[in-house]
């Protein structure tokens, strides 16, 4: 009988994968209409960071490289218990649009508002310490945003398997897929996640909606603002897909470390309250879960594991297109490698993380516990 509803579960996904090529159509055909701006905008670009001293210089030189007059930066403290806060104080020296700044509560997301409570200008722009940004980064940034009227503007983010290894590139790939979808389902005007580390937003708009934004949860400063903005008008927010908008991070470098980010990330969904957020997590879960069914049913019914094996297969190739869409795309398609063999992993970890994002658990990150 495990036949039937695994079936029925692959069906839904194909509709939901076309749904996701359709949108993407329509977000690489939008950025190939976007001019660089007469008037540029002026930002203030906000970066919270906590015990970053090893990752952040890199930033700091990328944002000094910019080419782009328009703009503040201003880095938060959230409590750092290394030389943090010094060394990019040290760093700034001389640069009268720099400034950092200690954050007037604790957590990222209070860190966040705090920047945005000592911004100068009406557009807030976020990214992360630990993540690198090209050139023209505001400059595209602000392209997209004078291109409409927009609460919200998010753009690419990729994690670079900065270390050889099929455990790296899982890394890669996984978020790669993600971000095929968040531009997918942006095309479609049903947005359903984005990234801090590439964002841009209304200083009002933002302000006006922070009770939106689940600040008893550590994670969440991008999505649930984004789904405010959906629920307010989901017609004001856009994905600004660019070949030099692109924001990338590197993988974790450890299997702990791999862990405690995606229990992070999976503490947020709780909270989550889009319906359509929570039918393409429901979709995908049923989908691996009916895979697993077909497989430990191939005990009593060696048929079932053959029918295992081609959905298997079948589900491998639309991932593989998912994730081909964003890679070809920023010409990154070297970090395909190890991609068949990963998807045997990735049955078991998406639904590990699907049972962590419902559990109560704690998880350490940068140096803290937390406990949810």
């Amino acid at each position: 009988m495990i036949i039937i509803p695994a079936t029925l579960a692959i069906v839904i996904y194909t509709v939901f994968a076309l749904y996701i090529f359709k949108g993407w159509r329509r977000i690489a055909k939008l950025s190939s209409k976007v001019d660089i701006p007469d008037n540029e905008v002026w930002f203030s670009v906000v970066i919270p960071f906590k015990n970053e001293q090893n990752n952040i210089h890199l930033l700091i030189n990328d944002l000094k490289a910019l080419c782009y007059d328009n703009f503040e930066v201003i880095f938060v403290n959230d409590n750092s218990t290394d030389q943090s806060f010094f060394f990019v104080e040290e760093n700034i020296k001389g640069l009268d649009n720099f400034r950092v700044i200690n954050n007037d509560g604790e957590g990222k997301k209070r860190a966040l508002l705090t920047g945005v409570e000592n911004s100068s200008y009406s557009v807030i722009v976020t990214t992360d310490a630990d993540c690198r940004v090209g050139d023209d980064w505001l400059t595209i940034m602000g392209s997209f945003y004078q291109s409409g009227v927009y609460d919200l503007v998010f753009g690419p983010v990729l994690m670079k398997p900065n270390i050889s290894g099929r455990f790296y590139y899982f890394q890669a790939q996984d978020y790669a897929a993600m971000q095929t979808i968040s531009a997918g389902m942006a095309g479609m005007n049903n947005s359903i996640m984005c990234s801090s580390s590439n964002m841009a937003f209304d200083k009002r708009f933002y302000l006006n909606n922070i009770s939106d934004l689940y600040f008893n949860t550590q994670t969440g400063d991008d999505v649930f603002l984004l789904h405010a903005a959906k629920r307010e008008h989901r017609n004001n927010i856009c994905f600004a897909l660019h070949r030099y908008n692109l924001v990338t991070t590197n993988v974790e470098p450890w299997l702990s470390d791999f862990v405690n980010q995606r229990k992070r990330w999976g503490a947020k969904g709780r909270s989550y309250r889009d319906k359509s957020t929570v039918f393409v997590v429901l979709i995908s879960l049923f989908v691996y879960l009916s895979l697993i069914a077909l497989f430990v049913s191939a005990i009593f019914n060696p048929i079932n594991a053959a029918i295992g094996v081609a959905y298997l297969l079948y589900i491998s190739i639309l991932n593989r297109r998912m994730v081909l869409q964003i890679l070809k795309y920023f010409n990154k398609r070297d970090w395909l490698k190890h991609f068949a063999t990963n998807q045997l992993f990735y049955i078991v970890y998406f639904v590990a993380m699907a049972f962590f994002s419902v559990k109560r658990s704690g998880f350490t990150w940068k140096g803290v516990d937390y406990y949810e």
